[in-house]
């Protein structure tokens, strides 16, 4: 019986170079995955605020109807000299209309100012008579097709309520 032997040449398994082409391909996939995956976060941060900002501007809407006979300019405000730190709780809700109006500006515009962080820029409501219209405007941060994070200004949100 004889033994066959191999030829020396040739060799069942892979080469070091066929293992690093490979790692080095794989690699590439992981980043462009990684990649992607700081977009979505960066994208699904964006549905976020503007959620925010819906929910925000539904609750000033909810305060509106809640105060049915407040003048026109009563829920007509800027909350920039609002901060998220100068909101007390209402010990009661009683009072002209006009009281519970301005109660209901402190405590949307703190609100608003907390909920929104350092993003917030502006929130605002005005008037042309029949309607009121609520604007909320933030900073995002977000993430450009280089991958390179900044903070860029979110277009402005606005949200009509019919009185």
């Amino acid at each position: 019986m004889e033994l066959k032997h191999p030829k020396a040449g040739h060799n069942g398994g892979f080469t070091l170079l066929e293992s690093m082409i490979a790692l080095v391909i794989f690699s590439f996939a992981l980043l462009a995955l990684a990649g992607m995956y700081a977009k979505t976060l960066s994208l699904s941060h964006s549905t976020y605020l503007r959620a925010l900002a819906s929910i925000q501007a539904m609750d000033l809407e909810e305060r509106v109807r809640a105060n049915p006979k407040a003048d026109d300019t009563d829920y007509v405000f800027d909350c920039s000299g609002y901060t998220a730190g100068s909101i007390l709780a209402p010990d009661s809700f009683s009072g002209s209309e006009s009281a519970i109006a301005s109660s209901d500006e402190e405590d949307w515009c703190g609100n608003t100012h907390s909920v929104f962080g350092g993003l917030l820029q502006s929130a605002e409501v005005t008037s042309d008579g029949t309607d009121l219209t609520i604007s909320i405007q933030w900073n995002e941060r977000s993430i450009d097709e280089n991958n390179d994070m900044s903070v860029a200004l979110q277009d402005n949100f606005t949200y009509t309520v019919r009185k």
